[in-house]
């Protein structure tokens, strides 16, 4: 008897674990179908971004600065990756694309995005204020959209435009 029950929690377990890998793969599946980029160049210098978008291959890039800070968001701290984007980029070039969007808008000024992963994290709702000094800029942003999880963060992310206080603060 003892033996049985061995083989059926093993047996129940083996099938919960393929089920779950097989909505994993189903769910990231969703994701790459998504978006619309091929990789990412992590910290490029503006000199490279010139030849890279003169590469016979490369039919569009979108360049981004990213930053770790610690930021204020309901009254508690937390350390975010700050994925900031120039005012006119292609967002459907990012995982941040609008196809990715599940609830909310994509940011204007003074705005932000966060991936699902990180509005667990923080236990924010659109409307909620993200605060992060930039340099001697502190800056405030509403988060305006939630997209799906970014499969290529392993940290909270949040996305905003390189403009007002945050490129006076960078600049600074």
């Amino acid at each position: 008897i003892f033996i049985g029950f061995i083989s059926g929690v093993f047996l129940f377990l083996s099938t919960f674990l393929i089920l779950s890998t097989a909505k994993q793969i189903e769910n990231e599946t969703d994701y790459y179908n998504k978006i619309d980029f091929d990789f990412i160049i992590p910290k490029p210098w503006y000199s490279q971004i010139s030849e890279i978008e003169n590469m016979n291959f490369v039919s569009s890039i979108v360049p981004y600065y990213m930053t770790s800070r610690n930021v204020s968001v309901n009254g508690s701290s937390y350390k975010l990756d700050f994925y900031i984007l120039e005012k006119n980029s292609d967002l459907t070039k990012t995982p941040y694309t609008p196809k990715l969007l599940i609830n909310g808008k994509i940011p204007s000024n003074n705005e932000a995005l966060i991936d699902k992963n990180t509005q667990n994290i923080l236990n924010a709702q659109i409307g909620d204020e993200i605060q992060v000094s930039f340099g001697k800029e502190l800056c405030k942003f509403i988060i305006s959209g939630i997209v799906q999880p970014n499969n290529f963060a392993s940290n909270p992310t949040v996305m905003v435009y390189y403009d007002g206080e945050v490129k006076k603060g960078i600049e600074s």
